[in-house]
């Protein structure tokens, strides 16, 4: 049934501003990125709206789009009564379309610096402060032997606000680095694609030079995290990190 359902938002694609390049983005998600058909549908879906929105404000052309775009989406979204976690996903997804244009060299600025997800504040426990978290991920010290990989999941866990087990399950192939994204899998095998900042790219791109080759053993397989054993990381000891 997902098959179908793809097949009809690539045609309402066709015949959308903008249509050609998010239907190879959605190919790319689905081929490149390996996500599930109905993870790809639910991403289909969100961009099918935001550029049907595009065509109502008159932006035809990806590189018009801006914050104040995206904003005045958002806000569209909530009055329309969307559910937070849909206004979430939807923002990713604009997120995720925007650093595949750049990386196709469509555009020059993606905005994820300067855009923010919608808060489920009902969800959310108290947070730390600025400055508790500076310490968080100022922790790992250089010196130690384990450093690349700590920071890397210190850095992932802060930036993506993903569990610690889902950390623990994450795969080489979960993350792409070109776009700058990480593929994982929460409760209810719920797949679900989260940006990843320049910082956390290039952490895990230091992690995987000089580290992980020095932990991996041949019973390792695709695993990000390896203890130092060569085995994949419990969610008991990141959460002991």
């Amino acid at each position: 049934m997902s098959q179908f359902q793809i097949r009809t938002v690539l045609e309402k694609f066709q015949y959308l501003p903008m249509g050609d390049t998010a239907a190879d983005f959605l190919n790319y998600l689905r081929v490149e990125a390996g996500l599930s058909g109905n993870t790809s549908l639910a991403y289909g879906r969100d961009i099918v709206g935001f550029l049907e929105f595009c065509q109502g404000q008159g932006v035809r052309n990806i590189k018009n789009i801006d914050p104040l775009l995206i904003s005045a989406y958002q806000i569209f979204l909530s009055k329309s009564g969307a559910a937070e976690s849909s206004q979430k996903r939807s923002l990713v997804a604009i997120h995720m379309l925007l650093r595949f244009a750049r990386l196709m060299g469509m555009i020059e600025d993606d905005f994820t610096n300067v855009l923010e997800t919608p808060k489920l504040w009902q969800r959310i426990p108290t947070v730390c402060s600025k400055d508790q978290v500076k310490k968080l991920l100022e922790t790992p010290n250089e010196d130690e032997p384990f450093y690349y990989r700590d920071k890397t999941i210190l850095e992932l866990l802060y930036a993506t606000g993903m569990r610690a087990s889902e950390i623990a399950s994450l795969k080489i192939r979960d993350i792409n680095l070109d776009v700058g994204y990480v593929r994982c899998t929460g409760k209810g095998n719920k797949e679900r694609i989260v940006p990843v900042s320049k910082i956390g790219v290039s952490s895990v791109k230091d992690y995987l030079v000089g580290l992980r080759p020095k932990l991996e053993k041949p019973f390792s397989q695709d695993i990000l995290f390896l203890s130092r054993t060569g085995r994949p990381m419990g969610r008991i000891e990141i959460w002991r990190m």
